[in-house]
C-alpha cells in the first residue's frame, strides 16, 4: 500500500517498462506514451522505489530513518518541474539539500515534506482525470478559493497541504463555497 491512494478516475495508463527475463528490474523506468496517465503513475513509481510497500508504522519508520536523497531529483522529474520548484513546494532549503549529500538521506521532516508534495500532486492528477499537465498547471496557478495563493505554494506545511486537499475534494464533488 502506498502512502496515498491509487488513481480513481480515468483508469488507463499507457506506458512501457524495461523488464528482464527475471521479471521487472529493480528500477523500472516508466515512459508514458501520452500526457494522460492514471493508476500507478510515475509519482507512484518513485514512491514505490524509495519506500517499497510501506504504509502505516512502517512508512513512519522509513521516513524517520531518512529517505534517500535521490527521491527529490526523481520526484521533481516525475512531476516534470524543475528541482527548485519541487524544493520550494516541499519547503526543503537548497543549501540543506547540499548539506545532506554526505549522509545521502533527507531528515524526517524533509522526507515527510517530499512525500506530502507527491501525495497532493497525485490527488491533482486524479482531479484532472490523469492529465499531468493540467494538474501541474493548476498547482502553479493562483486559486481564488485559497485567497489567490497558488496551491503549490501551500504544500510546504501540513496545514497548507490539508487546505489544498480539501479544495481538491470540494472541486471533485462540485462544492465551490
Amino acid at each position: 500500500m502506498l502512502p496515498f491512494p491509487p488513481a480513481r478516475r480515468g483508469e488507463y495508463m499507457s506506458t512501457t517498462a524495461d523488464i528482464t527475463d527475471n521479471g521487472p528490474s529493480k528500477v523500472e523506468r516508466f515512459r508514458p506514451s501520452r500526457t494522460r496517465q492514471s493508476g500507478p503513475t510515475r509519482v507512484t513509481d518513485v514512491v514505490e522505489l524509495y519506500v517499497p510497500h510501506a504504509h502505516g508504522a512502517e512508512l513512519v519508520r522509513f521516513i524517520h530513518q531518512g529517505l534517500d536523497l535521490r527521491i527529490v531529483k526523481d520526484a521533481s522529474a516525475s512531476i516534470n518541474v524543475p528541482q527548485t520548484v519541487f524544493l520550494h513546494w516541499s519547503g526543503i532549503k537548497p543549501h540543506n539539500l547540499k548539506r545532506r549529500a554526505k549522509s545521502g538521506t533527507l531528515s524526517a521532516a524533509e522526507g515527510e515534506s517530499a512525500l506530502r508534495v507527491m501525495r497532493v500532486y497525485e490527488a491533482a492528477v486524479n482531479l484532472f482525470e490523469g492529465d499531468t499537465d493540467a494538474a501541474k498547471s493548476w498547482l502553479e496557478t493562483p486559486a481564488p478559493a485559497l485567497g489567490g495563493t497558488k496551491p503549490g505554494d501551500l504544500l510546504h506545511s501540513e496545514t497548507g497541504a490539508v487546505e489544498v486537499m480539501d479544495l481538491i475534494t470540494r472541486i471533485e464533488y462540485g462544492v465551490y463555497s
